[in-house]
């Protein structure tokens, strides 16, 4: 029995048995003790970033014999290099000492790096906070991309832009107290740099900015070249009583210069990081006050706006319709899990969202889904499955597993879980219910294993240990097309069979069908083919699985048997700065949709329901979107040059690179679609914008009516003539149509010219033959 419980323990924790296993290793650290990353265990993980509310972390996770963690170490260090004094970098090796922060990272695959910001997440079942580590998905190969993700976790709350006398005035009125560090740069937004150095001396100085080209400030102040640093006591009101830092503008220097002028540092103990995220607006409901909730600016938010921000459930809704239900649910193969959840609920709503949070890791993996329990047509749905829901008013979720098996769901009693809604916890249990198909190999079982059905593809993966969680579930979502094993890492004579020389590693071995009309060979002859990423993730390991259904199989996937896309972020109206860069700040590449408000609810609805289409077909893309209001935000829109005979449209913004590019065709889901995929595809051209223009929170003042600027006798029509009846009266559809026409006619001009062509080359070519024929003739007649 105890062994028996043993194996349990260790296949529900297959990072604790590979931590075992590496405990009588020796650590190689591909990280030099005196270089820029720092190695952290769990005791100083805890005290340099657990607890610090001054500093971002990047880390990297890594353990002995990992050939891509190896590799990929000199590109981090030349990161940590580039980001020196900005961000911290350091590594994790896992083993012995380091349990505690693996466990708490979620970890499941190395090499994995992570970032951790300065501030902590609110976990909203357990009432407690943490900081929470977001996963670098980039290039390991590209130290720049490793920079910019570290960049990425700054928070620029804590700096002010200014552009005139009036906003430094208002700026030195807040700060209070505080001493004010002030930049003159050259550069359109802030730096990191100059984020790290706000974050860093949060609460003891105040930040602002100023660009070079605000001659007006410079002059009050004295300056005359860009960039520079000064720094106001904290009784200064005037702008010629700064001190201007002289040395070299780098992160440690300028560091000492704003330590000596800045206030005393708090105690350690009352120096906690904040309980929310600097970078969006989600502080936490009690314990913070309003101001220590919101930046140093304000804004003014529309109801209309209020009401877009509604927060939605993240999970797909599962229809209540009995045969809809049968068909999502009952008649699945795979194992599949539903909140029944009450979304009437604001609070129920938000415990949803978490939840969601919690179980992203499983996404694909396991189907999940959810029913509206307050919907009165769930009633007997959530009555059949989830009576513990109506049992109590105070609850807000109901978990239910149909096992796997279309023939088990309908007859078994689904599992209810019964714990607290967090990952670790809740993936336990899920996992705990996924058979287990993967049949574990030694050397002299190999050929058995081989013989059985032949035709059938084998995937074969070598592991250190028990097979991982993403590869039980993989098997239990493909074993009908597949027969799935291990084999232990430690297996020398299968390693070298399969040319195995680093894990963990995946074959895939199968048997090219005979030809149409010929017999299989007695002789058996297995190809083979190496899964080409060198991490076990699950989508991935999906998608190359079900391109071996199609080209080895021969299969016709249908759209159902299509992975699972990432469910797609509700595009929501920005009506603010702020509410832009929680939407875009972090994307690779930001969707702006400019819908007129002022066509009728029908028409906004129609274009918007054309970006949520494209929106969700795009979920799994760089790509995030977001609504902007072209009538209250003119300004914004013209920085694109976009007017109002371009509504509808979107634009294609670099937040980063300050590049975009605007759609100006016929605005349906396949043309914008179609527009995004030849940017991502570098086949649209982009055009550069000096700076990111920004959103004038509650929207701009109604332009004035311009026919009080027109005299009577004015008649536009009268000086243009035809052209105001002509082209320029045309709307932009029928621009499109009349230009295609003119492709067209000139395409048929020149097939009819090119068939004229080829009409007298063919004719030449005649009477050259009969005129070559004539010639043979008398020549064979004088003989």
């Amino acid at each position: 029995r105890e062994d028996v419980r043993t194996a349990k323990m260790a296949r529900r924790s297959p990072l604790l048995l590979l931590v075992a296993l590496l405990v009588a290793v020796d650590a190689q650290s591909p990280y030099p003790d005196d270089g820029p990353v720092v190695a952290l265990d769990d005791a100083s993980f805890e005290e340099l970033v657990g607890e610090n509310g001054r500093e971002a972390w990047v880390i990297a996770f890594h353990t002995d014999g990992c050939a891509p963690c190896a590799q990929m170490a000199p590109t981090f260090i030349r990161a940590a290099k580039a980001m020196d004094g900005i961000v911290r970098f350091g590594h994790v090796h896992v083993g012995e000492g380091t349990t505690l922060v693996a466990k708490a990272a979620g970890l499941t695959k190395v090499p994995t790096v992570l970032g951790f910001p300065a501030h902590k997440t609110i976990n909203p079942y357990m009432k407690t906070s943490a900081k929470q580590g977001v996963e670098f998905r980039g290039a390991t190969g590209s130290h720049k991309k490793i920079a910019d993700f570290a960049a990425a976790l700054l928070p620029d709350a804590f700096v002010r832009r200014l552009d005139g006398l009036e906003a430094y005035a208002a700026f030195r009125e807040e700060a209070g107290d505080l001493p004010v560090a002030l930049l003159i740069s050259t550069k359109n937004t802030t730096s990191a740099l100059y984020k790290s150095l706000a974050l860093r001396f949060k609460g003891r100085a105040a930040f602002a900015e100023v660009h070079h080209s605000v001659e007006v400030l410079l002059a009050a102040m004295g300056v005359t070249e860009a960039p520079a640093l000064l720094a106001f006591p904290a009784a200064a009101r005037s702008l010629d009583e700064a001190v201007t830092h002289e040395g070299e503008m780098k992160a440690g220097d300028l560091a000492a210069f704003i330590e000596t002028h800045a206030n005393a540092a708090p105690d350690p103990a009352d120096d906690a990081p904040e309980e929310r995220d600097p970078r969006v607006d989600n502080a936490k409901a009690s314990g913070a006050s309003g101001d220590a909730a919101e930046p140093m600016t304000s804004s003014k938010t529309s109801s209309k706006e209020r009401k877009s921000k509604e927060r939605k459930s993240k999970f797909t809704l599962v229809s209540p319709d009995p045969d809809q239900f049968e068909d999502k649910v009952l008649s699945q193969e795979a194992l599949v899990m539903l909140l029944f959840t009450k979304l009437g609920n604001p609070e129920c709503v938000n415990q949803s969202i978490a939840a969601a949070n919690a179980l992203g890791k499983l996404s694909g993996q396991v189907q999940m889904g959810e029913v509206n329990a307050s919907d009165a047509a769930a009633a007997p749905l959530t009555a059949q499955y989830a009576p513990g829901l109506l049992a109590d008013d105070a609850k807000c979720i109901e978990v239910v597993l149909f096992p796997h098996g279309a023939e088990n769901k309908a007859d078994a009693d689904p599992e209810v879980y019964a714990g607290e809604i967090i990952f670790d916890a809740l993936g336990e249990w899920i996992f705990e219910n996924v058979p287990d198909f993967v049949m574990p190999l030694k050397a002299k079982l190999v050929d058995n294993f081989l013989q059985q059905n032949p035709m059938k593809p084998k995937v074969v993966l070598f592991f250190e240990g028990e097979a991982p969680r993403e590869y039980v579930a993989l098997a239990a979502n493909f074993h009908e097309d597949f027969a799935f094993a291990v084999i232990s890492a430690s297996d020398k004579a299968s390693l070298s069979r399969f040319q195995v020389t680093t894990t963990p590693a995946i074959r895939l071995l199968y048997v090219v069908p005979p030809k149409e009309g010929e017999a299989m060979s007695k002789d058996v002859q297995y190809s083979a083919a190496a899964y080409p990423a060198p991490t076990l993730v699950y989508s991935q390991m999906h998608q190359w699985l079900q391109q071996v259904q199609i080209q080895v199989l021969g299969k016709d996937l249908g759209q159902h048997d299509k992975p699972p896309k990432k469910d797609a972020a509700p595009v929501e109206l920005a009506g603010t700065p702020e509410e832009l860069d929680a939407a875009c700040g972090s994307a690779g590449l930001c969707v702006v949709a400019f819908v007129s408000h002022e066509e009728g609810d029908a028409k906004r609805e129609r274009d918007e329901a054309v970006v949520r289409e494209v929106a969700a077909d795009k979920a799994d893309k760089p790509f995030r979107f977001v609504y902007v209001d072209p009538a209250a935000q003119r300004s914004f829109a013209a920085a694109f040059e976009v007017s109002g005979s371009d509504l509808p449209t979107v634009a294609v913004v670099s937040m980063r690179k300050n590049r975009y590019a605007v759609y100006r065709r016929t605005f349906d889901a396949a043309g914008v679609g179609a527009f995004l995929d030849d940017v991502l595809a570098a086949k649209q051209r982009t055009t550069m914008i000096q700076e990111i223009p920004r959103l004038v929170p509650g929207g701009e003042a109604p332009e004035e009516a311009l026919e009080d600027l027109v005299e009577e006798e004015f008649d536009l029509s009268d000086i243009m003539g035809e052209e105001v009846e002509g082209e320029a009266a045309m709307s932009r559809g029928e621009k499109d149509k009349k230009l295609d026409q003119e492709l067209a006619a000139q395409a048929a001009e020149a097939a009819t010219a090119a068939a004229a062509e080829a009409a007298v080359a063919a004719e030449k070519a005649k009477k050259a033959k009969k005129k070559k024929s004539k010639k043979k003739k008398k020549k064979q007649a004088e003989l």
